[in-house]
């Protein structure tokens, strides 16, 4: 299996596809998951599944009871990865510099470029359609944009999340619970219940979704310059130390006719990212043009505490 590695805080990180059989593997093993409805937070109201926090937590303590005692940093990675991710939970952390960026959590931007993506590309010209289209989402997460467009037409959607964890536990279940499982008929709820088969579980979706983990500044080897129509990201700003290989990777990945779309907070208060820096950035480095097409100004500021939010637009000057 291809992978590239780097050194990051005394740890060897690698960039690497992870394999369905892998994913389906350790997703077998496990009874099947709660969900929640997240069509409310999204003022489209298109409805999109995602797993459980409380669901995730009990499958880290049954797989390993012991890895939520254990602080040791020399522990091997993955091993390390696994107990932040218990940490994040247990202590409500976001963060966890170098080891665990936030993939558990449904961000709330990543709900805006949803929404954004259901009212624009709805096909109404050849350069707003999902149909056919090749994607890409950095730092997908719960990868809910990603997803949105595996069931709009995308020919492929390549997701990518800092941790394998994250897309074991996080991910791949969600692109499950929204393709090839339903509600069960004994979830009378709409918010929350458990599912059952559609089809034998495949969180590849038929081949065209593909898993990929690890850093940034790893993953342009294993991807061909200018693969992507549609790259989405959403919440990868906050640390203005990662903006250049963010942007390395999205200048590398996107392509020559392609868009990407950017959703963020204006501001992230205690940390360095913001989308001034990071526009600023993309304007200094004289490939991009970057430009705003969406804020949280005159709608329903939903769950940010007031922080505003944005949409932006990157393409190629031509």
């Amino acid at each position: 299996m291809p992978n590239r590695q780097v050194k990051c805080d005394g740890h060897t990180h690698s960039s690497k596809v992870i394999t369905a059989d892998t994913i389906v593997g350790e997703l077998l093993t496990f009874p099947r998951p709660n969900f929640s409805d997240s069509s409310s937070p999204i003022p489209s109201r298109f409805t999109l599944a995602r797993r459980e926090i409380s669901d995730i937590k009990f499958q880290l303590a049954q797989n390993d009871p012991e890895v939520s005692q254990s602080h040791d940093v020399s522990q091997p990675l993955e091993k390390l990865e696994t107990s932040a991710l218990v940490r994040s939970m247990t202590d409500r952390t976001d963060l966890i510099p170098g080891v665990y960026e936030g993939g558990l959590k449904t961000w709330e931007c990543s709900l805006d470029l949803v929404d954004y993506l259901s009212r624009t590309f709805n096909g109404s010209s050849p350069d707003l359609t999902i149909t056919d289209q090749t994607v890409l989402e950095i730092g997908c997460g719960a990868a809910l944009p990603g997803i949105y467009c595996l069931l709009h037409g995308a020919a492929r959607v390549d997701l990518q999340d800092y941790n394998p964890a994250v897309l074991s536990l996080v991910t791949a279940p969600n692109v499950l619970l929204n393709t090839t499982h339903r509600p069960a008929a004994e979830s009378v709820d709409e918010s929350t219940g458990t599912f059952e088969d559609v089809a034998p579980p495949d969180p590849t979706f038929g081949g065209r979704a593909h898993f990929y983990s690890g850093s940034w500044s790893t993953l342009s080897p294993l991807i061909a310059p200018g693969s992507y129509r549609v790259i989405l990201t959403s919440e990868t700003i906050y640390n203005i130390s990662h903006h250049e290989d963010l942007l390395n990777l999205i200048e590398h990945a996107l392509h020559p006719s392609g868009i990407c779309l950017v959703a963020a907070k204006t501001n992230y208060f205690g940390l360095s990212g913001s989308i001034f820096t990071f526009s600023g950035e993309v304007e200094a480095r004289g490939k991009l043009k970057a430009s705003k097409v969406w804020s949280s100004d005159n709608e329903h500021n939903r769950g940010s505490g007031g922080v505003r939010r944005e949409i932006w637009l990157l393409k190629w000057i031509r």
